[in-house]
């Protein structure tokens, strides 16, 4: 129903634990359930009733679900800008995912670890984070991410193009998604 599906007659839309995806490990989660919440609630009563749209939430005091209620977008995006800001998240500052993956659970480990702390010790400037990958076996391998940020891009390519990536990992600049 959500991407774009048009039913006659639809007066009323629920949707259950809207709040799942905002516990996502991505700075993007909370715009993404806004975007698919407002487009939800498009779809309940688009002819000549009125629709209405329940949402069920173990969370319903966060501020995503009033800037929803009030149709409020504009909030929600300067919301969102703040804390981009504040953080250096795009489009303030830019990202880089390495994704280490191998067969051995230890081999790969191993190999994000050391890339990890030798990153940490040679940047200056931005941050270098070490996390195992939100779907950490997939397609028989096992996946870990070091991510870095830093203000610019071509910073940040700078200081990649310097360093010696192993061959196991794979570089994604601005990822569409940190998992």
């Amino acid at each position: 129903v959500a991407k774009g599906l048009d039913f006659d007659r639809v007066e009323l839309v629920g949707v259950v634990l809207a709040d799942v995806g905002l516990t996502l490990p991505d700075f993007r989660s909370e715009e993404r359930v806004f975007q698919l919440l407002s487009q939800v609630s498009g779809r309940a009563g688009r002819r000549s009733t009125q629709g209405r749209i329940v949402i069920q939430s173990f969370r319903p005091e966060e501020n995503i679900f009033s800037f929803l209620k009030k149709h409020n977008t504009e909030e929600f995006v300067s919301k969102q800008i703040i804390m981009r800001q504040k953080t250096g998240m795009p489009p303030f500052g830019t990202v880089a995912k390495i994704t280490f993956s191998d067969v051995s659970k230890e081999n790969g480990f191993g190999e994000a670890k050391s890339f990890y702390e030798m990153l940490k010790s040679n940047m200056s400037k931005g941050g270098v984070h070490f996390a195992p990958a939100f779907f950490p076996r997939a397609y028989g391998k096992y996946h870990f991410h070091v991510f870095l940020r830093m203000k610019e891009k071509a910073e940040l390519i700078g200081f990649l193009k310097k360093i010696e990536i192993p061959k196991m990992a794979k570089v994604d600049i601005e990822p569409v998604s940190l998992l």
